[in-house]
């Protein structure tokens, strides 16, 4: 594609991604990232433009490792290192934007052969694969089938993780399934809780049924053509393994732990895709084939090259979606999900905008200022609480000069007063920050738009109204 010159920049990619001639960077921004159109603008201080439809040549982006997402196709796909997650809804095609995720293990090492001893011990069940086709396109769904027979008994499929339990400390389990001539999929945990803890799946008609009340979490995300990605957590009392185990409930949603019975015709359903990980919810599937598999941490900021963030004062509107498997719930992992960092490159002293563990205050949102030594002084935003598959705006700016931290939600100002802010800024990270692991946002980043100047109360309400 040939190079079109625009303004004293480069714009790389389609022109229809661009609304006119005048590229989306309002006045006086320095910085317009739109993940779901992929429209990408940054103005340096120098006053050179560049425009772009691909991030790599607007924003720095990294991950060491391969990962998946969720197509414009609906269909899961798979990225090369270093290659963003712009993910869309499995179901409506809409583009959400990009996805930050922090590093994540699968706990098992084979993920779609159900057959392998080594992961997988069946009881009372028959496993058949490659039957089906599976969420990633392929044919590679495994038919999970009641065995038939003259005395009750569970039909059960364990999986066995490459980790143990951590007690207090959260693990999820996530499979796709799909109904066949069975329509139920219980999910059971064993070994790591001092009770049995279960939720059953009801794939004929896409909601969760009876489960037991000690589960943190259990989500139920609809795909194509007729999959679900079913999902527990559970907080282990113990640090053993924990024995996650998939059965067969006769089709009864209301059916309790592990049941036993003989099946009058041997009912199935299909699964694919298996995960176990120590973390507080599922994330972006982690393919294996003998050995547990890895997924780097998504690192999106702006580039070394950006010399117009400014510690005397900015602005920055943020839309973010937050994930149908919604972290922090257990206290443990992401005691802040961070969407959007203003930082020195390291860890130390930040500006942040940030949700909080959903046992801390409800989730509720935050923006803070904190000093190098991590004492945070934050401005509480009541309105912004987390909901699962919801879509937020914000905007929020900082004054050094007068100390004071404001946002905007679009319906409510907050603002405060702070003792200290920091002396230096030279980096927006999106989604993440250098605070720590447990820090990433694990949602989706729709847009980000930076200021190097703290707006005026009119300025900002105006942004919100035409930018979010």
């Amino acid at each position: 594609m040939a190079t079109i010159l625009k303004s004293n920049g480069t714009f790389k990619g389609s022109q229809r991604s661009l609304p006119s001639s005048n590229a989306p960077l309002p006045v006086g921004a320095a910085l317009f990232a739109d993940f779901s159109s992929s429209r990408y603008v940054m103005q340096y201080a120098t006053g050179q433009v560049k425009r772009s439809a691909n991030i790599s040549d607007v924003l720095g982006f990294s991950r060491a490792s391969t990962a998946t997402r969720v197509g414009a196709t609906g269909l899961i796909e798979y990225l090369e290192s270093g290659e963003p997650a712009i993910e869309y809804h499995p179901i409506t095609g809409e583009c959400l934007g990009i996805r930050t995720e922090s590093v994540s293990n699968n706990r098992l090492a084979y993920s779609q052969d159900f057959t392998q001893a080594t992961s997988w011990t069946a009881s009372d069940v028959a496993v058949t694969a490659n039957g089906e086709k599976s969420p990633d396109g392929n044919v590679t769904a495994t038919k999970l089938i009641e065995t038939a027979g003259s005395t009750a008994s569970a039909h059960t499929l364990l999986a066995i993780t490459t980790m143990d339990a951590t007690a207090s400390q959260p693990y999820t389990f996530s499979i796709w399934a799909k109904a066949h001539t069975g329509s139920v999929l219980q999910i059971a945990a064993q070994g790591a809780v001092a009770t049995t803890q279960f939720v059953n799946f009801d794939l004929g008609n896409g909601k969760i049924g009876k489960s037991s009340p000690q589960v943190l979490q259990a989500t139920m995300e609809q795909h194509a053509n007729g999959w679900y990605r079913c999902a527990i957590t559970i907080a282990p009392t113990l640090s053993v393994s924990p024995q996650f185990t998939l059965a067969l409930t006769k089709s009864d949603s209301s059916a309790a732990a592990l049941p036993s019975y003989v099946p009058d015709v041997p009912g199935s359903v299909w699964i694919w895709g298996a995960q176990a990980e120590r973390r507080d919810g599922a994330s972006s599937y982690i393919p294996t084939s003998g050995a547990e598999g890895s997924r780097a941490a998504d690192i999106c900021t702006t580039p070394t090259s950006a010399d117009f963030v400014s510690a005397t004062g900015g602005t920055v509107l943020m839309t973010c979606v937050h994930p149908h498997s919604i972290q922090s719930v257990s206290g443990e992992y992401n005691k802040l999900a961070c969407t959007a960092v203003l930082d020195n490159t390291a860890a130390g002293a930040n500006l942040r905008f940030s949700y909080r563990n959903l046992t801390t205050n409800n989730g509720r949102a935050q923006w803070a200022a904190a000093d190098a030594a991590g004492v945070s002084q934050s401005l509480e935003i009541y309105s912004l609480s987390p909901v699962r598959d919801s879509e937020q705006s914000a905007i929020f700016s900082f004054d050094k000069p007068s100390l004071n931290l404001k946002l905007f939600d679009g319906f409510n100002w907050y603002s405060q007063t702070v003792t200290a802010l920091p002396d230096a800024l030279n980096r927006l990270a999106i989604g993440r920050s250098y605070i720590g692991p447990e820090n990433w946002f694990n949602g989706h980043i729709k847009k980000v738009v930076y200021w190097p100047t703290a707006l005026s109360a009119e300025e900002m309400e105006r942004a919100i109204s035409y930018l979010a």
